[in-house]
């Protein structure tokens, strides 16, 4: 068994995640996509005029790529703190944790992780996520 990593080999493990956003994935796909294309094409123009559209569509599909995955991502600003905090309303017992917050044009992220995680008989291990959509 400790060559599975002390599991039973008949349980099903946690899913392995993609190692980024899928929507992030999507656009950095669709803009290679669009350079690759132009690529092939930019045989066909002439002169000194192939370095300018050269220039240009690259610069284009850069800044609509990064307006893009600005847009949907929710990684704009991210802030981390440790502090000593009591965990719950009215008790004096308090604990040691982690506060994260990520803003972003997508939303708001509101970590809080216990250091160590097991305190107070509980698992302290908090990910909130406040999405806002028009």
């Amino acid at each position: 068994m400790a060559a599975l990593g002390h599991t039973f080999p008949f349980y099903t493990g946690p899913k392995p995640t993609f190692p980024m956003d899928t929507t992030l994935a999507v656009i950095i796909t669709i803009f290679l996509t669009a350079l690759v294309t132009f690529v092939i094409i930019l045989p066909g123009i002439r002169g000194k005029t192939r370095l300018f559209w050269l220039l240009r569509v690259v610069t284009s599909l850069l800044i609509g790529a990064v307006i893009l995955a600005v847009n949907f991502s929710s990684e704009w600003s991210v802030g981390r703190v440790s502090t000593n905090v009591t965990y719950k309303a009215f008790s004096p017992e308090r604990i040691s944790a982690d506060v994260g917050l990520q803003v972003g044009l997508g939303g708001v992220n509101i970590t809080l992780i216990g250091t160590p995680v097991q305190q107070l008989n509980e698992t302290i291990d908090y990910n909130e996520e406040f999405p806002w959509h028009l």
